[in-house]
């Protein structure tokens, strides 16, 4: 299956690479993976992300798991990666070919819900010049929310 996988992904223009239990590819500008095993479809893209900004992305990202199906964001423990997953159950190519784009959509959505909310906390931190007093501190954020 991994075989007919990685045949797809090279028929749909995502140039992917086989490492020893994953696939790699670029999803719009940004590395992504994708695992199967047993079943199991993960997709996972990776965001990086500014330290200083780590506590608004996490509050965004626990708000998007409230507000999403399906998609789970994390920031991975080096503090400057934000993943979004997707899983799904897949026994067959007939059924990848048909969930594989569906995880890359929920996961768009689950990043345009997370910009959502990093760009309300960025606003309402603005207001607030006691947390934060210089706007450099934003600059990877607001890239990410724009």
């Amino acid at each position: 299956m991994v075989k007919g996988i990685f045949r797809f992904l090279m028929e749909e223009g995502f140039y992917p690479t086989y490492e020893k239990t994953h696939i790699i590819f670029e999803f719009e500008d940004n590395p992504a993976t994708l695992e199967y095993d047993k079943g199991l479809l993960t997709v996972r893209i990776f965001f990086t992300i500014d330290e200083e900004s780590y506590d608004l992305f996490l509050d965004a990202g626990n708000s998007t798991m409230t507000g999403t199906v399906g998609v789970k964001p994390v920031i991975l423990d080096d503090h400057k990666t934000l993943m979004f997953s997707a899983e799904t159950m897949c026994d067959n190519m007939r059924e990848f070919k048909k969930f594989f784009p569906r995880s890359l959509w929920h996961i768009k959505e689950g990043l345009m819900v997370h910009r959502k909310f990093m760009k309300s906390l960025l606003q309402k931190n603005m207001f607030n010049k006691d947390l934060y007093t210089h706007n450099d501190e934003y600059d990877t954020a607001k890239k990410f929310c724009s």
